[in-house]
């Protein structure tokens, strides 16, 4: 085991958003007279999270934890989606009845919904994202 250390700084950055420490990242790295090609892909897990997790990932995709929850008359659903494409998000009660339904064309990054919550009863509803062929789900609580 070697006991080398190797610091790469970037000399273009790319955009790191809030959601970021939710996200992998992958580098390919080449060592010249490497004999060993099959040790060059990384995942490099910028943090770790402890307790209760306030976001679900799927392929990139993140789908955070609604705010405030539990909302009364507004909340806002983000999300961080790993390139830009159609996204879906839906709101259903627990018995699977569909109560909103917004489409948007979603940017590479953060992105969210303000949701007027006002013609909700008290309860917990399931929130969906639909992005490409992921769907990701969330519970929020309605409280009047």
């Amino acid at each position: 085991m070697s006991e080398d250390t190797l610091e790469y700084v970037f000399t273009n950055g790319f955009p790191v958003f809030a959601t970021t420490a939710f996200s992998d990242f992958e580098a390919i790295v080449t060592i010249d007279q490497d004999e060993n090609p099959y040790n060059d892909n990384y995942t490099i897990h910028p943090c770790t999270t402890t307790g209760i997790e306030d976001y679900v990932k799927e392929g990139g995709l993140v789908l955070n934890q609604n705010v405030p929850n539990p909302a009364e008359n507004r909340t806002r659903i983000s999300f961080l989606a790993p390139r830009a494409g159609k996204a879906v998000i839906e709101v259903f009660t627990l018995t699977g009845q569909k109560l909103h339904s917004e489409a948007l064309n979603a940017q590479f990054g953060e992105n969210y919904i303000d949701l007027n919550t006002t013609s909700f009863a008290a309860g917990m509803y399931l929130y969906t994202l639909q992005f490409e062929d992921a769907v990701l789900s969330k519970k929020m609580v309605i409280q009047k």
